[in-house]
């Protein structure tokens, strides 16, 4: 058992890598092409923020100590709330 909850652990945060490093490298090809644009500032920083958010979220159900998991819960909470209000600047 403990062999499979270490696989599905490691294979939890290679698909999280994944989808941050594709985030990062989308928001960085787009800012490069053109940094002078505030649109592409913005969708960089959007980017940004959504890998923190994807990594936050895998953090979340990570800890097992209630105080770990409540700091977890109050950081994700807290980027979601940004996320939230960055992606009704961006229309």
């Amino acid at each position: 058992m403990g062999i499979i909850s270490l696989a599905h652990t490691n294979f939890d945060l290679l698909l999280v890598a994944v989808a941050v490093a594709g985030m990062v490298l989308l928001g960085s090809i787009v800012i490069f092409n053109d940094h002078r644009n505030i649109t592409s500032r913005i969708f960089f920083y959007f980017s940004v923020l959504t890998a923190l958010l994807g990594i936050s979220n895998y953090f979340e159900y990570q800890f097992t100590t209630i105080a770990a998991t409540l700091w977890a819960l109050r950081i994700h909470l807290f980027l979601s709330v940004w996320h939230a209000f960055s992606s009704l600047g961006l229309h």
